[in-house]
């Protein structure tokens, strides 16, 4: 029942801990002794975050101090410990606690009962990292976790994923993602509404509660819907976590939709509302509940309703306390919309000074949140992409960067001028010096700016890598599947490029040896062809400019890839030769041999072909003549005609 787990704790926790104690049987008596008091302060009527907490401490260290630590055990116990839902500590901790117990999780053998574990650690920290604002760690880790599960095919397991890739683009709130999040929910939903709701009410209360945020937007009677919903699993629940998050939700929508028939929300329906989110603070204090995003969600409500009714002190009151809560809590999203909703508060008290501060601390924050939403913006429907969207994308991006550099040598003008004027009053000899002083700092600058461009695209090819990894991952046909993974070689060889720019000393150009050894090594780990295969680089250092760089990187790309895939049948061992020169007339000789099988005259071409016309495409665009010989392996050359196409 590992999977159901995933929602609100780890194996080790369910709806009745009497039928998990089944699973102890692998401790000692000391832990399980230790264990089923933590899980007996985990719930009601004995919830204690405090005991729980020093109970799985006591039994992690009862394990790492065997001979032999059990790591499947302790990671069970660090997913357990680091849950998002149940939530006993602030993000950053949660975080450092989810890093450490990684460590044992992931040296787990591969089989489907630690895949499950390892799918659901990754998940919980997926949500962990969106709420510290590490957007993209966050899909890497999200991609990562879904990789572990993609040859289970259970109908509990999809629905189980479902549910995940619902809640994970809500919350990374882009608005493209908002009706494949309805459709991950509606299908997750269809799977549990059919099962035993007393098993799966943790998997329908957090499918009811993501429906109820989106409804939330357009559709009041389907708030009121699933709110009615909730309570039907609501009976089986034993977290008071749970019962928070129904009377805050509950309250919220009091406040905000007005009752059937009527314009605006009656004082009898606020005052309603208000129960509702004190009753919600109430739970928290009867169960000592701290470092949750309930409790400075339920402060940003109660000042919403101070707001409307004028009580503009108890409304900044509020509102602060919900700002210093998320911000101890290390939820900065939900920390700088409060700023917004301070400025407005002081404004309408007429403190207009006050107004302004705390509107430019969250102008401040807006700007910063917008420049990572940019950033994630290539991420297409259903994490689906393909190399026309991708080229789209990456376009979209240059442009922008074309942008950024226009403006900055707009500013860069601009203060050259005011720079004139100021100096014009001084002496000549001091004007001079400190001309010199300004250009060369300006000259860093820019060299710095550059590397931080080749560095953001780099990260961003690295993303789009691991986007088409993901997509590759859910796709069976073994055709598709090898087209993936050449799309991804070739994005790996356009990315080591512009990571030699970021980490070199010169930016315009990359020094060819050390690109294809790294590009060598790169494949040759794709293939796992380490061991059977040598790529060998005999040639001098050779330094070229990016624009003939990246087109001669991708053909040595694609023939090391045909290579690695034809020339060596049945595991047989060879040695594949890359030089690249200048010659005497200042243009390239590129020659790529092996030792393998060659080719058999008069039978058809493998594969799609599409690795061959990218190859003539390029070999054209350099201006370039291809010789193909086969004589004991293949061998190709090329000679490029660069002043030509200069």
């Amino acid at each position: 029942m590992l999977i159901r787990l995933s929602t609100i704790s780890c194996q080790l926790i369910g709806a009745d801990p009497s039928k998990e104690l089944e699973q102890l049987n692998q401790f000692t008596p000391n832990e399980k002794v230790f264990l089923q008091k933590a899980l007996s302060f985990q719930e009601i009527p004995t919830y204690n975050r405090d005991s729980a907490n020093f109970y799985l401490q006591k039994t992690i260290d009862l394990l790492k101090n065997n001979r032999s630590p059990n790591a499947y055990l302790l990671a069970q116990l660090y997913r357990n410990w680091c849950d998002y839902d149940l939530r006993n500590f602030n993000f950053l901790v949660l975080d450092s606690l989810a890093n450490t117990g990684w460590q044992y999780a992931e040296k787990l053998e591969e089989n489907t009962e630690n895949q499950l574990l390892q799918y659901s650690y990754l998940v919980n920290w997926t949500w962990i990292r969106l709420d510290l604002g590490d957007l993209d760690s966050s899909i890497v880790l999200f991609t990562k976790a879904l990789s572990k599960v993609e040859n289970d095919n259970s109908e509990e397991l999809i629905a189980n994923i479902s549910m995940n890739k619902a809640r994970f683009y809500t919350r990374y709130n882009l608005n493209t993602d908002r009706e494949l999040s309805f459709q991950n929910l509606h299908q997750s939903l269809a799977f549990y509404e059919r099962q035993n709701i007393e098993q799966f009410h943790l998997e329908l209360f957090t499918i009811y509660k993501t429906l109820i945020g989106e409804h939330s937007k357009t559709n009041s009677d389907s708030v009121f819907y699933y709110l009615e919903k909730v309570k039907t699993v609501l009976i089986y629940n034993k977290n008071p976590l749970i019962n928070a998050w129904y009377f805050c939700l509950y309250g919220r929508q009091l406040n905000t939709i007005p009752a059937p028939g009527e314009k605006f929300v009656s004082e009898g329906r606020v005052s309603e509302a208000e129960k509702n989110i004190l009753k919600a603070l109430e739970i928290l204090r009867e169960y000592d509940i701290t470092h949750h995003t309930i409790e400075p969600y339920c402060y940003g409500l109660l000042a919403d309703i101070y707001q409307n009714r004028g009580d503009h002190d108890k409304s900044i009151t509020y509102y602060k306390k919900s700002f210093d809560f998320y911000t101890a809590n290390g939820n900065r999203y939900s920390a700088g919309n409060m700023l917004q909703y301070i400025s407005a508060s002081y404004e309408k008290h007429g403190n207009l000074d006050s107004a302004l501060n705390y509107y430019k601390a969250y102008y401040s924050q807006s700007v910063a949140f917008e420049q990572e939403k940019n950033q994630r913006s290539m991420r297409e429907s259903e994490l689906q992409i393909n190399v026309l969207k991708r080229d789209k994308v990456l376009q979209k991006k240059e442009e922008q960067t074309l942008l950024y550099t226009f403006a900055l040598a707009f500013i860069v003008i601009m203060l050259g001028f005011l720079f004139y004027f100021y100096k014009k009053r001084q002496a000549r000899n001091l004007e001079l010096q400190r001309l010199n002083i300004e250009l060369e700092s300006k000259n860093k600058q820019n060299e710095l700016l550059l590397k931080e461009i080749h560095h953001r695209v780099k990260n961003n090819l690295e993303l789009v890598k691991s986007l088409i990894s993901l997509q590759s991952a859910q796709i069976e046909d073994p055709a598709t599947k090898e087209a993936m993974m050449a799309s991804q070689n070739r994005v790996q060889s356009m990315g080591i490029i512009h990571q030699k720019l970021y980490q070199g000393t010169n930016l315009g150009s990359i020094e060819m040896k050390d690109y294809f050894l790294n590009l060598s090594e790169g494949i040759l780990d794709t293939f796992n062809a380490e061991e059977k295969v040598k790529i060998e680089c005999a040639m001098e250092n050779l330094e070229l400019d990016v624009d003939t760089a990246v087109p001669i990187g991708l053909i040595v790309n694609e023939l090391l890839t045909n290579a690695l895939k034809y020339a060596f049948p049945k595991n047989e061992q060879g040695t594949i030769h890359i030089s690249l020169e200048k010659t005497t007339d200042n243009n390239l000789k590129l020659k790529i041999r092996d030792n393998g099988v060659g080719k058999v005259v008069g039978l058809a071409p493998k594969g799609t072909g599409f690795g061959a016309q990218l190859v003539q495409l390029l070999t054209q665009q350099l201006n370039g003549k291809m010789q193909e010989h086969n004589n004991k392996g293949t061998h190709i050359e090329f000679d490029f005609l660069i002043k030509k196409s200069a």
